[in-house]
């Protein structure tokens, strides 16, 4: 299974056999093995025994998932290269040669594979695009049984995915209409309107499920005012005067009649009318509402802000690890002096991004150590491994938008470079795409660098149509990518700090159309170097690299600071980036990147610390193995 194959080596770093049977005559292949070595890998023991002990059939699944980085004329030059080789000694002479460290694979098993489906299943962030295809993957191999989704999302994408998933349980109103709308091809996040075509099997599910809910809570009724538009849509759709389900009726007819009172409404008449005690008890029975309405609440009622956060303290617990987060970055974050707008992502794969207003003025301390008081105790006691990078990576708390999902980190995370490094090659690799929303499956993108003072107001420009300057050098314009292609950019960190510059950005503009997360295969990275030649880049020097997944046309993936030898992820959707337009307005490039250069949010290692577990410094003692540049596995600190 060649799928089985790719999803070992993205998500553990190994490989996979589905079957280890030794054939006759079976021998170690040494063109095979130098084969992995070109292409920057090495097996531990274990690995290389099964691998030579694998099938022909086997043995080409797992270079196909190895290969999948490279185009046709890359893989076609390694094999004739690695053909020549049929000895022991010369693999071991050749090797000698050989500068660049491989990464080591280890042999993954299967029921690592099913740990990663129910980790997959039960995951607290929203699925990637890559989750759902991995799922997809998974599930035929192993059963869902009695997993369920943490994330409202995802419950309804299983629903979709998984025949036998029960999608039921812990169901609300608006969980019910977006298994429709996955049911109908549509989107879960409901930002796009789904057009209902539902069998009747289905119709059937959704009337008798929504009649339970409706059964068993008194508030579902305040679920329907919030997307009413496509309540009526699906109300229609269902036929609900088909089945006995006499609250679900009433509840339409209400609906249609517009008499159905939504909970925004409720809490803006119980602030209006200065009914503190009636808008606790409501808040109280919906903690994640209370914590999303909380700076709100503290601005409309600043003379009970002590009691808002008392009651908000005592349900806390009850809020997830997720939002949790989301809510300590917001308060801990600048206020409206330090930054005017706030960067922000939209929750579905068409969504842009873009700048808000902050409203946030003064102090919010008293807030902040009442969101600590609610982490400390998540992880009380677990083991957890994390690593030195944990200190400079991000908390991803939603991973919505990315097409490829595993490797995805938060704005504003850093990692930090080798201290030595003289010479930086940073790039993008993209493959063409099928034939989708009119456009070609040709993908044409272009990488351009921006190069910025500390002050950000100097800068310098590097494209197709300015390929070199004295610190830098740009390799040129690749117009297709049926096979995968890449662009680079190599600087000169010295030279270019002499020049005055402190960071540079690189801008990935599609003169295709495709907005850059719609397109599968597509990411940037960057990559340690001897000189500017990029034609001398080593896959096996790569430092990081990180699927792009902004909802645009010219995105901005990350930012190098040359000063402190750091990569900043950005990873941000911005008209007129390569020319570095609107670098001074309060809503330009200038403030964007000021605001993601200078943010502090939660890095893994706060979370594990104030979350109550206890950080190692080994994986065998772990509880929990978490890679930070990994958003699955981050995601096991969000559960």
């Amino acid at each position: 299974m060649a799928l089985l194959s790719e999803i070992a080596l993205r998500r553990l770093d190994g490989v996979y056999f589905e079957e280890t049977r030794v054939q006759r005559g079976s021998a170690p292949s040494f063109a095979h093995r130098y084969l992995l070595r070109l292409l920057g890998y090495t097996l531990t023991d274990e690995a290389q025994a099964a691998f030579d002990s694998a099938s022909e059939i086997t043995r080409e699944r797992v270079f196909v998932a190895l290969q999948s980085k490279l185009n046709a004329s890359q893989i076609t030059a390694l094999r004739k290269k690695a053909e020549s080789i049929s000895t022991a000694s010369e693999f071991q002479r050749i090797l000698l040669g050989e500068k660049s460290e491989p990464v080591e694979l280890r042999l993954v098993r299967e029921d690592e594979l099913q740990g990663i489906f129910e980790r997959l299943v039960t995951q607290p962030l929203p699925y990637s695009e890559q989750d759902q295809l991995d799922l997809i993957d998974l599930a035929e191999l192993f059963p869902v049984g009695d997993l369920q989704a943490a994330a409202r999302e995802n419950n309804a994408v299983l629903a979709g995915l998984i025949e036998d998933y029960d999608w039921t349980r812990s169901m609300t109103v608006t969980d019910a209409l977006r298994v429709a709308a996955v049911w109908s091809n549509g989107d879960q996040t409901l930002e796009v309107a789904p057009r209902f075509k539902l069998k009747r099997s289905q119709r059937r599910a959704l009337a008798l499920a929504l009649e339970s809910v409706l059964q068993k809570s008194d508030y579902a009724l305040f679920d329907f005012p919030r997307h009413t538009e496509l309540w009526k849509r699906l109300f229609t759709a269902l036929r609900v005067s088909d089945y006995r389900v006499p609250q679900l009726q009433a509840a339409a007819h209400m609906l249609f009649e517009d008499q159905l009172p939504s909970m925004n409404a409720l809490i803006e008449h119980l602030i209006g009318e200065s009914d503190f005690d009636g808008l606790l008890v409501h808040l109280r029975t919906m903690p994640g509402v209370f914590a999303r309405r909380l700076h709100e609440l503290i601005r409309k009622m600043p003379d009970r802000r002590a009691e808002i956060l008392e009651a908000f303290s005592e349900e806390a617990h009850r809020v997830s690890t997720r939002v949790l987060v989301q809510l300590r970055n917001y308060f801990a974050g600048p206020d409206l002096n330090e930054a005017p707008n706030l960067p922000f992502a939209g929750k579905s794969r068409t969504a842009r991004n873009g700048l808000i207003e902050n409203r946030k003025r003064g102090d919010y301390s008293d807030v902040v150590q009442a969101v600590d008081d609610a982490l400390s105790s998540k992880l009380m006691g677990k083991k957890v491994y994390i690593g030195e990078q944990a200190d400079k990576i991000g908390v991803m708390t939603s991973n919505r938008s990315s097409a490829q999902g595993s490797r995805v980190v938060a704005q504003g995370s850093r990692l930090a470079l080798p201290a030595d490094a003289k010479f930086l090659t940073l790039f993008t690799h993209w493959k063409d795409m099928d034939n989708t929303d009119g456009y070609s499956g040709r993908v044409d993108l272009d990488l351009s660098g921006l190069f910025l003072s500390e002050d950000l107001q100097k800068s310098e420009h590097l494209a197709y149509y300015s390929t070199s300057s004295e610190h830098a050098r740009y390799s040129g314009d690749i117009t297709s990518a049926p096979d995968g292609a890449e662009e680079y950019i190599a600087v000169d960190v010295e030279h270019a700090k002499r020049r005055g510059f402190r960071y540079m950005a690189i801008v990935v503009n599609s003169y295709s159309g495709q907005k850059i997360n719609t397109i599968p295969e597509c990411y940037a990275g960057i990559a340690t170097a001897q000189s500017l030649n990029f034609k001398d880049f080593d896959a096996a020097s790569v430092e990081a690299r990180f699927d792009l997944t902004a909802a645009g046309r010219e995105v901005i993936p990350l930012l190098l600071d040359l000063e402190t030898l750091e990569l900043v992820w950005v990873d941000m959707v911005f008209s007129g980036a390569r020319s570095g337009a609107n670098m001074q307005s309060s809503t330009g490039l200038g403030s964007v990147l000021s605001y993601i250069i200078n943010f502090r949010g939660l890095t893994v290692g706060d979370l594990v610390e104030k979350s109550g577990a206890v950080r190692v410094d080994s994986a065998d003692e772990a509880d929990l193995v978490i890679d930070p540049r990994m958003s699955d596995q981050v995601a096991q600190l969000l559960e």
